[in-house]
């Protein structure tokens, strides 16, 4: 009992100190992702303000939870914005012409397995290159994350190359241990 009540306390201040409501969760969706406040000051406009203009109160999904549009369905957790496209990420997109997401909902593959393998990856303005994965991050609530393999500390990802096109290959020995690293950092 006094862990829940120490856990709610700790709740209400993180809610409370800065003025402004505290992000609980951000579930991500190909539709548009969605993320739920924490604070009782939670109207219609809410979402507007959190996410300055870019999300939506989310029908159905309760008082404080909020979509992001489908026109910008990606929440980031640094900034607090809906966005189509991450500008730190412009040397190489997913996929070639009108079907190119910007940015690709993708699950992590097993080891040896490609990430999104319908899509190749595209270098922009580099012609034949020699390219290796010489590191690897995630967006984090307080930005970038370097993401190490658990087990040997080296870069999770490789390049895989078939028939003159480029794919994104998970070269882990567990990738249980990176989903724990994932959604425990």
């Amino acid at each position: 009992m006094a862990l829940v009540v120490l856990t709610m306390m700790v709740l209400f201040r993180v809610s409370y100190t800065d003025g402004e409501m505290a992000l609980a969760n951000v579930t991500r969706f190909a539709s548009g992702d969605l993320f739920s406040l924490i604070g009782t000051d939670c109207g219609l406009t809410r979402c507007m303000e959190v996410s300055h203009g870019t999300a939506l109160p989310a029908i159905g999904g309760g008082e404080c939870v909020c979509q992001c549009r489908r026109e910008t369905p990606a929440f980031r957790e640094d900034r607090k914005i809906c966005v189509n496209h991450i500008n730190e990420c412009s040397m190489a997109t997913f996929g070639r012409g009108a079907t190119q997401p910007q940015i690709p909902f993708v699950f992590l593959p097993l080891k040896g397995q490609i990430v999104y393998p319908s899509k190749e990856i595209i270098f922009t303005d580099i012609d034949d290159a020699i390219c290796a994965v010489t590191s690897a991050q995630y967006l984090s609530p307080s930005g970038w994350v370097t993401l190490r393999d658990l087990v040997d500390n080296d870069v999770p990802f490789g390049l895989y190359r078939d028939e003159g096109s480029t794919y994104l290959q998970v070269c882990l020995r567990n990738s249980n241990k990176l989903l724990y690293h994932i959604s425990t950092a």
